[in-house]
């Protein structure tokens, strides 16, 4: 037992010896007529990342995301604000990071000649933008925000996505740059844009995956976005994610039944004789309705509920097997790794929100002693 315990501390001290890569930082910019509640929704996502980071590696923990806040004249704020709640969040924003970004938010907008005197008050700005970009920073913009990374010289021959009712304003500002209708461009390697201010949290999560923060930044994708896939497996197919289905239909009660029985080595002939049809009817039924075969229906329930228990629980794959309705654990493997590219353990490896259960362990020991 003691020599069992050594070479558990070894290991330990082995992680905690690790190099830590400095967090990423975004520098928060507040310009002439910004709108502030963009900045502090950044700042809010920063710090749901952080306690995810935090969750996924216990004590063993420097900062994912660091942030700090400038003025209009590009002064220091003085985190009075809430900028930075702990004494952690101030030490990560002086420290030397991996990768800095510059966050850009949107401008009031009442009319287009106010927006482009804004753009216009805003020479400083502008002109930092240009020398974030030649340092090699990241750059990511919000909404109306987006003018003044035009009017720093970034976009020209690129695409920038601009909200539909001042596009043609900002073709005549910038004609230089080419108007994009989607919700997030990626104009240049270092360079993000989102076309709306709704599009914050999504937006700096996109931000620190690029910034070589994926992993974390899928688990706080999946924690803040909304994820319609995910939800309709959570709540087991309510009826309105189901177009033209009805309480009676064959469908619907193949559905229903499908979702209650994901977890036991169900067949879909047992679905078709639970909703009195034949395999073939079901089959087609789930086509026209769906899109999908009962058989690949039934996967992407198990698969989804697998997903969410080896990110959120420390159950087995062996059990999580079994309650996906999988008897041979190695089918389940197969399957799993066919749909996600990667093993259950790497998946979780890669995914977890929590914590070794041996570390959290040591840890409350360590509290107690």
């Amino acid at each position: 037992m003691a020599a069992a315990l050594r070479r558990f501390a070894v290991r330990l001290r082995r992680m905690d010896k690790h190099p830590v890569d400095p967090p990423v930082c975004l520098d928060l910019l507040l310009p002439a007529d910004a709108l502030h509640g963009a900045v502090y929704c950044a700042i809010d996502t920063c710090r749901a990342i952080n306690s995810i980071a935090r969750s996924r590696s216990g004590r063993l923990f420097d900062g994912a995301v660091a942030w700090r806040l400038f003025g209009e004249h590009l002064q220091p704020h003085s985190g009075q604000d809430g900028v930075h709640r702990s004494a952690d969040e101030l030490r990560w924003s002086i420290a030397e990071p991996l990768s800095r970004a510059t966050f850009v938010p949107p401008l009031e907008m009442v009319t287009l000649p106010q927006l482009a005197a804004s753009v216009q008050a805003n020479a400083r700005t502008v002109a930092h933008l240009r020398d974030a970009a030649a340092q090699g920073h990241f750059i990511c913009a919000v909404g109306t925000g987006v003018w003044l990374v035009a009017a720093a010289g970034l976009l020209e021959g690129r695409r920038a996505p601009v909200q539909w009712s001042y596009q043609s304003g900002f073709a005549r500002s910038y004609p230089q740059v080419a108007i994009a209708n989607e919700e997030f461009v990626r104009a240049a390697d270092r360079i993000l844009l989102a076309a709306t201010p709704s599009s914050v949290h999504e937006c700096v999560i996109e931000l620190t995956a690029i910034m070589g923060l994926g992993d974390v930044a899928h688990a706080a994708r999946e924690k803040l976005l909304f994820d319609p896939a995910r939800q309709f497996a959570a709540s087991m197919m309510p009826l309105e994610k189901v177009s033209g289905i009805t309480r009676d239909s064959p469908l619907f009660r193949a559905v229903q039944w499908i979702a209650a029985h994901a977890e036991l080595p169900v067949s879909i002939k047992d679905a078709a004789a639970h909703a009195a049809v034949s395999e073939r009817t079901l089959a087609r039924l789930f086509q026209q309705h769906l899109g999908v075969s009962p058989h690949d229906f039934l996967t992407d329930i198990r698969m989804k509920r697998a997903q969410m228990w080896l990110e959120v629980t420390l159950r087995s794959v062996e059990e999580i097997a079994h309650d996906c309705g999988y008897a041979d654990v190695s089918a389940f493997r197969r399957v799993f790794k066919g749909k996600f590219g990667l093993t259950p353990i790497e998946h979780r490896t890669r995914y977890t929100t929590r914590a070794p259960r041996a570390r959290w362990k040591l840890e409350r020991f360590g509290d107690d002693a």
